[in-house]
């Protein structure tokens, strides 16, 4: 997607903070896609962040989910107010490629981490772990031991609105 389109987006998202937002009709909105929605302060800290790998539904859909479950915060619930929303910049990290890794040693530098057991695949963005191990028990620790599954590493393309 272009820097325009997804500006496109961000406006869009804003425009239905209280509803499910009216998305432009891009075809990559369509097609399968995910990543995260952050919503960044003024200090550059993020103040919320969810989302996760891999796609599971078009991207149009994904976003629309994901944005409001965001501003209702349904991990602590604390919703977010207009004018709380309004201080915060918003930022897409959308999955530009994935692929599967027979253990974690095979990350590459700036590349993510997901552990994909079924109905859950926690992940770990790339600047969030020090190195693939440490990754690894983080995300097992998510799933519990028992948990099988398949790992995967991701890149992202990261926009943030202006």
């Amino acid at each position: 997607m272009t820097p325009s389109q997804l500006q496109a987006l961000c406006r869009a998202l804003r425009s239905g903070w209280a509803q499910s937002p009216e998305l432009p009709d891009f075809p990559e909105l369509h097609q399968p896609g995910a990543g995260f929605i952050a919503l960044i302060a003024p200090d550059g800290a993020v103040r919320r962040r969810l989302g996760g790998v891999p796609a599971r539904e078009p991207l149009g859909a994904w976003l629309c989910r994901c944005w409001r479950s965001l501003l209702a915060d349904e991990l602590c619930g604390e919703p977010l107010d207009p004018e709380e929303l309004a201080g915060l910049r918003l930022q897409l990290e959308l999955i530009a490629s994935l692929r599967p890794l027979a253990d974690p040693s095979e990350l590459r530098p700036g590349e993510g981490l997901a552990w994909n057991c079924g109905s859950r695949c926690p992940a770990l963005l790339p600047a969030s772990f020090p190195d693939p191990d440490s990754a690894a028990a983080e995300l097992r620790r998510r799933t519990g031991p028992a948990a099988d599954g398949v790992w995967l590493a991701f890149t992202i393309l990261t926009f943030r609105e202006e």
